[in-house]
């Protein structure tokens, strides 16, 4: 892509306006496949605090993930708008990019659009691993403390997300452990 400038001069100031400036998408995909890499590995991160049962690295990798989805926000809104400029025409969240920006770019560049896509499916495959893991995880503590503390099958009006009734521990045990 070519730059193409328009030139004013009026006395002693010059002003030159980028009418269209060449857009690196390369970059632009480039730098998204790194966030979303970083996001994955602090998904990983978060599998293996679950694994361990280490919640000092649990929160770490939720803090950790809440400022990397900050900056994939931000990321993805660069795209947006690089390929907007490219195209020079809009584009909303439900446009599917991939043939504008397959038709009007180079092979490097489709690569590094290959390689973000990617990088998405990896992380979607991913989160849903954790996700069924965490559900798992809450479900056996919650389990683990009806046994422990004699529960009972009654309904207590509380629900779990899926919004299913859940059943309270019963007679409200009470442990001092200071003998």
């Amino acid at each position: 892509m070519n730059r193409e400038v328009l030139q004013a001069t009026e006395g002693p100031v010059s002003i030159t306006l980028v009418e269209r400036a060449p857009v690196d998408l390369l970059a632009v995909f480039s730098e998204e496949t790194r966030i979303l890499k970083t996001l994955i590995s602090e998904v990983l991160r978060q599998r293996a605090g679950v694994a361990d049962h280490d919640l000092s690295i649990v929160d770490e990798t939720v803090h950790g993930t809440q400022r990397i989805l900050l900056t994939l926000g931000e990321a993805r809104q660069r795209r947006r708008t690089a390929v907007r400029l490219m195209v020079g025409e809009a584009v909303s969240e439900t446009t599917d990019l991939e043939p504008l920006i397959l038709s009007r770019v180079d092979q490097r560049t489709r690569q590094a659009w290959a390689e973000l896509k990617d990088a998405a499916g990896d992380l979607s495959r991913e989160l849903e691993i954790n996700r069924k893991l965490l559900e798992e995880a809450i479900e056996m503590g919650e389990n683990f403390v009806k046994t422990l503390y004699g529960a009972t099958t009654a309904s207590s009006g509380a629900y779990t997300a899926k919004a299913q009734p859940t059943s309270d521990g019963g007679g409200g045990l009470l442990v001092n452990r200071r003998v």
